[in-house]
């Protein structure tokens, strides 16, 4: 069984977080990656050949399925569950789905983000601290198109 040191759990522990690489082959990674971009692909062909009205009728769902076994296995069939069991002490469920949280770099715009801020600004260029793209809760969202204070914004 996949055992983490001592340090490992320790450092874990203390950062909150533990970087740990090579635990998924760079084969496999690789093979999900390619998938993922290919189905990325026909979804951008679909939406730049549909007109506007046929929008709705775009495989998006298809694309967004998250039962594949290529990218359950990232995480059921590789060390990654066996280290988070190590990391608690106990057995982990094995993932069901996966959630494609996707976050496309975009130049800062007047849009208002998910924060309720705008994205212009909103440090880092709109991100909101999150590494799937939510907001972070640093702090409370102000009210839908409301601009940020000169404090908030040195945040």
């Amino acid at each position: 069984m996949f055992q983490l040191s001592e340090l490992q759990l320790k450092s874990f522990y203390r950062d909150g977080f533990l970087v740990l690489r090579g635990m998924i082959p760079t084969t496999t990674i690789d093979l999900a990656r390619r998938n993922f971009f290919k189905r990325l692909g026909r979804l951008s062909n679909q939406v730049q050949k549909a007109r506007d009205q046929e929008l709705h009728k775009l495989d998006y769902k298809n694309f967004l399925k998250g039962e594949d076994p290529l990218y359950l296995d990232l995480f059921n069939k590789s060390d990654v569950r066996k280290s988070i069991e190590s990391m608690f002490g106990s057995p982990v469920y094995p993932a069901k789905t996966v959630h494609f949280a996707i976050n496309f770099p975009e130049d800062p715009s007047n849009r208002i983000n998910e924060a309720g801020y705008k994205d212009s600004e909103t440090p880092f260029k709109g991100w909101c601290g999150h590494l799937d793209g939510l907001w972070n809760g640093g702090t409370s969202p102000p009210e839908i198109g409301k601009s940020m204070t000169a404090y908030q914004r040195r945040k």
